[in-house]
């Protein structure tokens, strides 16, 4: 409550060692507080520590497979800064397939956080076979969120990849 409140106060105000001092307090109280594991690992991202801001987030995972915030965090690290875009994409479809698991999450009621993750993922990873994937995503992502200049990047690279070069010099 309180620890994590003050945590939080810290971590906003810029200061870091204090936000994971009251982060790791919490840590020691219940080790799979999910607030603490997720400000310990804003805190590790700031300081570009990204093993750290890994293993905080893989624990959220462990509890809870399907937390949108954790699993974007982990693909956008192992994508962007481990270059292991294969391991970003099993984690970006875990997390799309949301809790009922029949189908994935439509990219329209995908978070704008999400979908620029996904685009990094697919433009690293730089796979033929999942451009067209990465083209119907932002299709509907351009449709969702039209002001949002990702989406238009990563679907000008879509169109760019599926050999749709007028489109993608359009976009």
């Amino acid at each position: 409550g309180t620890l994590m409140q003050l945590a939080a106060a810290f971590n906003q105000a810029g200061a870091t060692d204090e936000a994971a001092a009251r982060a790791d307090e919490a840590l020691k109280i219940r080790p799979n507080n999910a607030a603490a594991l997720l400000l310990r690992g804003e805190v590790a991202i700031a300081r570009q520590e990204w093993d750290a801001a890994l293993a905080a987030y893989r624990e959220i995972l462990k509890q809870n497979p399907r937390d949108f915030v954790a699993g974007n965090n982990v693909a956008w690290i192992l994508a962007e800064k481990k270059n292991d875009p294969a391991a970003a994409l099993a984690i970006v479809e875990d997390i799309r397939k949301g809790r009922h698991a029949t189908q994935p999450i439509a990219p329209e009621r995908l978070p704008p956080e999400f979908l620029d993750t996904l685009g990094v993922v697919y433009t690293k990873l730089n796979r033929s076979d999942k451009f067209p994937e990465m083209r119907s995503v932002f299709e509907a992502a351009a449709r969702r969120y039209p002001s949002d200049p990702r989406m238009l990047l990563y679907l000008a690279k879509a169109f760019a990849e599926t050999g749709e070069r007028a489109r993608a010099l359009d976009t």
